[in-house]
């Protein structure tokens, strides 16, 4: 039996002295702080704060600081079954002191219309005890029964010229809590171009996504402008539910400039192109003609030579010829 009431006060005191550390969530607005729960809507940017305070009053008394507060919150399942957690340094309070801590998430597109919890864990050490505790609070997220969101809207490539064909992307997610039957509407009248395709989106977490791409080819004598696209989204009773435009940039040349463009690019290729190795400088051929002559006037030396020898040898046999014949 004492061990029974042994448990007991000390759940009761852990219980009592876990009030001294006050756990709660509020958001900023224009009045000021509101506590409690978290409103949002799909792909809303939320900041929302988890105030710490030390209840205790005798500042004056060190057993009355709370020391190693250690905190973790977490927002369940609400990024397509996963959580998002965000956990905080540790921290100490003195008796009196509070602490607000900043917890930022931007809500996924594709969530349910529900109550997320948020779970707040933290431990804490008050005069040489160690204590742990839990809070719940609740993000609610509030969708619109009809929200059509654009993902995706614009041409690919952005710039054509006239002839050729660009893609109109378009995609489209049912954000609403009902499903929606939807017209697409895709119109020119510069062009004179409509397009209107069909579809069905159901809501999260059925199959609320729709994306396609449309084959838009610009006529030879259209005019070079940027023509803008109008696209529509309608419900199956006409009502519109998105207008956007998308822009898409046309060049065109007219045939005479593309003829005679072409012209100029074939007698370009039709040239022939000089090589390094047929190009000689101007002086060059001055040089080889003076090597020339000197090589002439150095290999004619050698038979004048000759030619004189020759002469000398003759002359002298007539010189002894004619001694001869005066002799008696």
């Amino acid at each position: 039996m004492r061990v029974v009431f042994a448990l007991m006060f000390l759940v009761l005191s852990s219980f009592c002295c876990a009030q001294n550390l006050d756990i709660s969530v509020y958001e900023e607005t224009g009045q000021g702080r509101r506590f409690g729960n978290i409103n949002a809507e799909p792909g809303q940017t939320v900041e929302f704060f988890i105030h710490a305070e030390n209840r205790n009053q005798d500042r004056s008394d060190d057993s009355q600081d709370i020391e190693d507060i250690e905190i973790k919150a977490t927002i369940e399942e609400i990024d397509e079954g996963e959580d998002i957690e965000e956990e905080y340094d540790d921290f100490d309070l003195n008796a009196k002191q509070d602490e607000s801590l900043s917890f930022r998430l931007k809500i996924p597109l594709r969530v349910r219309d529900a109550l997320y919890d948020i779970n707040i864990e933290y431990e804490y050490e008050e005069d040489g005890k160690k204590f742990s505790g839990s809070t719940d609070y609740f993000l609610d997220v509030d969708k619109e029964k009809q929200n059509l969101y654009l993902k995706k809207l614009g041409f690919r490539p952005a710039s054509i010229k006239c002839n050729e064909i660009s893609y109109l992307e378009i995609g489209l997610m049912n954000l609403g809590t009902s499903d929606a039957g939807i017209v697409i509407t895709a119109s020119n009248d510069e062009l004179d171009f409509t397009l209107r395709r069909a579809s069905f989106l159901e809501a999260y977490p059925g199959d609320d996504i729709y994306e396609n791409r449309f084959a838009i080819k610009v006529p030879k004598q259209a005019e070079s402008k940027p023509y803008k696209f109008e696209i529509t989204v309608n419900d199956n009773n006409g009502n519109l539910l998105k207008r956007e435009t998308a822009e898409l940039d046309v060049s065109c040349l007219s045939e005479k400039t593309e003829s005679s463009g072409q012209q100029q690019q074939q007698q370009k290729q039709q040239q022939p192109e000089e090589k390094e190795e047929d190009i000689i400088p101007s002086e060059q051929p001055k040089l080889q003609q003076r090597e020339e002559i000197i090589v002439e006037s150095s290999s004619s030396f050698p038979v004048y030579l000759i030619i004189l020898f020759v002469l000398i040898a003759i002359a002298a046999v007539l010189l002894i010829i004619l001694l001869n014949k005066k002799k008696p």
